[in-house]
């Protein structure tokens, strides 16, 4: 399991990206006296093994780390990992920068100035590569170079159609002004004309969009895009319709025509 966790982090599209890049900032800038000391091709001769060991020795030890946290604590196994592996390999880097550029290397201070650099560098490896996603920083790159969608602003979606259309002959199917109880039949009443089927009320309005009307009587539906305003004679409320008709409102479905700021 280890060697196979091991090698998924070595195939990792995120690797080579963040190799070059921390290769490129250590050899220009050469950190620990290595730019007095040795010219650019002697500071990549130097850097380049070293910090593929350095990663290569950081990999391991991420996975062991990680492999006692829980998923969900992945975060707090990359920072254990990172100090973990600063406070071991310190003493290792300070000997032979020690060697290489100077004595100021084989001190405390020195030693801890690597073990911070370290530190560092591993933990923004840990968090670059975003723990428990493989290639994400590659994914995220490969997305940032493509261009923009373009935005597209959807028209409104115009209310579903009435199921009750159906029940209609072709000639017949337009827009639902009302619904009459007549009898056991249910007369549609659209703007090309009328039709009884045999229904009950309750049955038809549950065929047509919610939001489109309203039950305002024991026999009557309107479609509220079909009201041309309201009417009274004496304490009675009528709706006025587009098409001439006048339907009836009771007192218990009032209310609405108030939601409706019709009263």
């Amino acid at each position: 399991m280890f060697a196979k966790d091991l090698l998924a982090e070595l195939r990792s599209r995120d690797l080579p990206l963040i190799m070059v890049g921390l290769i490129l900032a250590i050899v220009v800038s050469g950190p620990f006296g290595s730019y007095a000391t040795l010219n650019i091709w002697e500071r990549l001769a130097f850097w380049v093994p070293v910090l593929c060991l350095g990663v290569f020795g950081f990999l391991v030890a991420r996975v062991l780390v990680l492999r006692r946290f829980a998923p969900h604590r992945r975060s707090l196994g990359a920072v254990v990992a990172a100090a973990l592996y600063a406070i071991v390999t310190a003493p290792l880097f300070g000997m032979l920068f020690h060697a290489a550029f100077g004595p100021y290397f084989g001190t405390l201070a020195g030693w801890g100035e690597i073990g911070t650099l370290v530190y560092l560098v591993t933990l923004g490896l840990c968090f670059l590569r975003h723990p428990g996603a493989p290639g994400a920083l590659a994914s995220d790159l490969e997305r940032l170079a493509q261009p923009a969608p373009a935005v597209v602003i959807a028209p409104l979606s115009p209310e579903p159609a009435a199921r009750l259309l159906d029940r209609l002959d072709p000639e017949l199917r337009g827009e639902i002004a009302s619904l009459q109880v007549r009898d056991h039949y249910v007369e549609i009443s659209t703007d090309k004309g009328k039709a009884a089927v045999l229904m009950r009320l309750s049955d038809a309005i549950a065929e047509m969009p919610p939001a489109s009307g309203a039950q305002v009587h024991r026999s009557f539906w309107v479609a509220w895009s079909a009201v041309d305003g309201v009417e009274t004679e004496g304490a009675r409320v009528f709706l006025r319709l587009n098409c001439g008709m006048q339907v009836p409102v009771s007192r218990a479905n009032l209310a609405k025509l108030e939601e409706r700021g019709l009263m």
